[in-house]
């Protein structure tokens, strides 16, 4: 074997069994994750607009690899793609995609923290601007407050689940492909 060469490893995924330790899920989870590679990244985002999280592959020397989850929104979720139109007239403004904001949903079953901004990983990129939150079975999102980097905040109350909302700042939100009581 040469010196230098890279050694590929199943992407595999743990899952906490309490007092236990972890076990491995990646036979039951599929293909993406028993097929050793040199991976190099990852990034999270709803590719085929189904209400979960995918996942894309940066592979050293290959292909990148899109592992769908077929399955993962039997509960209750929401994507918020935040955006910022820019500078009218003077003051502080926000980045076009709310780098640098703090998101706080809360729901009956308490509250929920999201950063925009800050990738992941190395040779990883989230979608620019957007947050998911699972939702778990409540009904409704409580409330959904934002602090911009500006510095403004805004607040929104009993917003859907199972939607996408968009925010522009100092606008109100748009939703999209609400599916509430589903």
């Amino acid at each position: 074997m040469a010196g230098n060469a890279l050694l590929g490893q199943r992407d595999g995924g743990r899952r906490a069994a309490g007092d236990n330790g972890y076990f491995e899920v990646g036979a039951k989870a599929g293909e993406p994750f028993v097929t050793p590679r040199v991976g190099r990244g990852a990034s999270f985002a709803d590719f085929d607009g189904d209400g979960d999280l995918d996942l894309a592959l940066v592979v050293h020397g290959g292909p990148l690899v899109l592992a769908r989850n077929h399955g993962g929104n039997a509960r209750g979720w929401l994507r918020l793609v935040l955006r910022s139109p820019g500078a009218r007239g003077k003051g502080p403004r926000s980045t076009t995609f709310a780098t640098g904001a703090r998101v706080v949903l809360t729901t009956a079953a308490g509250s929920q923290v999201r950063e925009v901004g800050g990738q992941p990983s190395y040779l990883s990129q989230e979608p620019p601007g957007e947050v998911f939150f699972g939702t778990g079975d409540a009904v409704a999102v409580e409330r959904l407050e934002i602090r911009w980097p500006s510095g403004r905040v805004q607040a929104f109350e009993n917003l859907p689940v199972r939607a996408v909302v968009e925010v522009s700042e100092g606008g109100a939100p748009r939703v999209f492909g609400s599916a509430r009581g589903r």
